[in-house]
């Protein structure tokens, strides 16, 4: 077999970093652009369908308080609920308490806040999402080439239905329009199934349980540049079971080596280190301060061992380059999302900030996630966002 560049491994283990984890790190290039942690005391609600029971419907603010759990609550936007599925039996589209309706958990409950409901449910395949409750075919802004777009739209349009449409993901560039179009039809068929399943079930009811954090990451980011390596049995098994399409058989392997576990030959320590740290150093002597507030992300940028009295705007300029490839790596590594506030060292000319956020556009698409510079604010600072997907990266020790 062929060394290949891109690996996914795949453990789990407990050390002084953190309790027991089940660990997945993305390599590409042997550097680490990718973490994430499953423990198993925080199981994850997030995307499950469920059967929910409606308990009250507000209308001055256009919302009902459904019950997906016992004992869990979630809201749901009744004004953007399109054509909802009613377990009984409904003539109307108008959601009334006591109904039961199939809902997906599209955010999961923050601190006194309940999680958030939709009844538009998605399936995500690893090509395309089928959403119900909306028609047409769209496709991801990513794939550039029109005739790519217009030949994938033709082909997946007739599984079109009043209520059903398919989303193609950016993973379909460069993929068999046969193969997306046979993933399409899956869901299709799932869906279907998924639906008869649900309307013989009581409400509070789990109908569907969403790929664990992990699996789903394997899913997004895998294909068949990539070896998956493991120490586990039964987590191969399981990447076996859901990359078997994406992922060639002989491109999975099981690690035997008792003298060096699989956690300490990819320095999963190191990795969960760098991550937990407040300050970040970088190579010219500078470093990063990353604090984390309730509503936004603030990275400031230092000059360390440099004494600003005698260094200069050139000095400036390479150290906040140095130190813009480091936030974006940082933020895929942590699993940062939503607003981030980049306070940069001050540079006298015009030009060089307006390359330093020239470079940050330019390096911010290699992120899988929707990653957007907005630019330099008259404080000189510059605003980033980055899609929520799922929560922040913590190692919990």
């Amino acid at each position: 077999m062929k060394k290949l560049s891109n690996k996914a491994v795949f453990t789990c283990y407990e050390s002084d970093m953190t309790k027991q984890v089940e660990a997945l790190a993305i390599f590409k290039d042997d550097k680490c652009v990718e973490i994430s942690l499953n423990y198993n005391d925080s199981e994850s609600d997030l995307n499950n369908i469920y059967v929910a029971h409606v308990n009250d419907v507000v209308k001055n603010i256009d919302g009902a308080f459904l019950e997906y759990e016992r004992g869990k609550i979630g809201y749901l936007s009744t004004k953007e609920s399109k054509n909802p599925i009613f377990i009984n039996n409904k003539n109307t589209t108008k959601i009334c308490e006591g109904d039961n309706v199939l809902v997906q958990l599209i955010k999961e409950p923050i601190k006194t806040k309940n999680g958030v409901l939709t009844t538009n449910i998605n399936l995500t395949g690893k090509y395309v999402v089928l959403v119900y409750g909306r028609s047409g075919v769209c496709i991801s802004s990513k794939i550039k080439d029109n005739d790519f777009r217009e030949c994938v739209k033709k082909a997946i349009l007739p599984l079109c239905e009043d209520c059903i449409s398919f989303i193609v993901r950016t993973d379909a560039r460069n993929v068999d329009v046969s193969n997306i179009v046979a993933e399409a039809t899956s869901l299709k068929q799932e869906f279907r199934v998924l639906h008869s399943v649900a309307m013989h079930r009581p409400g509070k009811t789990l109908i569907k349980k969403a790929l664990n954090v992990n699996l789903s990451l394997l899913r997004d980011i895998c294909d068949d540049t990539f070896e998956i390596i493991s120490d586990n049995d039964e987590l191969l098994s399981r990447c076996k079971e859901h990359l078997r399409d994406i992922v060639p058989v002989n491109q999975f392997r099981l690690y035997d080596d008792k003298l060096l576990p699989l956690y300490k030959l990819y320095s999963f320590d190191s990795i969960l280190k760098n991550i937990s740290d407040r300050k970040v150093w970088l190579k010219s002597g500078g470093y990063l301060v990353i604090d984390y507030t309730e509503a936004m992300t603030v990275i400031d940028v230092n000059t360390g061992k440099y004494d600003k009295g005698k260094a200069s705007d050139a000095t400036f300029y390479k150290i906040n380059l140095e130190a813009a490839a480091e936030i974006l790596k940082q933020i895929r590594l942590r699993n940062i999302s939503g607003i981030i506030m980049c306070d940069f060292i001050n540079m006298s000319t015009e030009k060089m900030c307006e390359d330093l956020v020239d470079y940050l556009k330019k390096n911010a698409i290699n992120d899988r996630l929707k990653v957007t510079v907005l630019g330099m604010t008259r404080l000189k600072l510059v605003e980033i966002t980055r899609k929520k997907v799922r929560d922040r990266v913590v190692a919990r020790r």
